[in-house]
């Protein structure tokens, strides 16, 4: 078992990533689709946190964790596009309120669901959970979100092919 010193360490890289990479890989979303980015990131996740019970060292944790942020930091800007896409002018705002409380509803409510899953359930039933999650929206996202292909009177012509 890791200390939570070691397990901070490995997830410094991580952290540093979730810090500098939204900004430089939002031009993803632009050029291959949010939907497919958004996809993608979550996927990443799923898969992710399907191998993390089977790690045995701390460093493979922070090569994993560095993986899965970066699908994730590749999807974040689209997410935040399609927000402010599906809301309409008059309400991003409140909109964008909205997915912000929902964001962080989830990181409160997860971590406290998932402890209670690894205490009571097993170790890796929290990790599985978050997977299949994660996996089904990947599938949602590709089958129900449909991208704008008129953005501010302009026409986008990467999402036509």
């Amino acid at each position: 078992m890791a200390s939570a010193g070691m397990l901070a360490i490995a997830y410094f890289p991580a952290a540093l990533l979730n810090a500098f990479l939204p900004s430089r890989l939002g031009i993803l979303a632009d050029r291959y689709g949010r939907r497919k980015m958004m996809s993608l990131g979550l996927l990443v996740g799923g898969i992710s946190s399907v191998i993390i019970p089977s790690l045995g060292s701390v460093i493979a944790l922070a090569v994993l964790w560095t993986i899965e942020t970066t699908g994730y930091c590749a999807a974040m800007p689209a997410e935040r596009t399609f927000v402010a896409d599906i809301a309409g002018r008059d309400v991003r705002g409140a909109s964008y309120g909205l997915y912000t409380f929902a964001y962080f509803l989830g990181a409160f409510i997860g971590p406290i669901a998932g402890g209670w899953m690894y205490d009571n359930i097993s170790q890796a039933s929290p990790f599985y959970l978050n997977a299949f999650v994660l996996i089904l929206g990947a599938l949602l996202v590709l089958l129900l979100l449909r991208e704008n292909t008129i953005d501010q009177g302009t026409l986008r012509t990467e999402n036509i092919m």
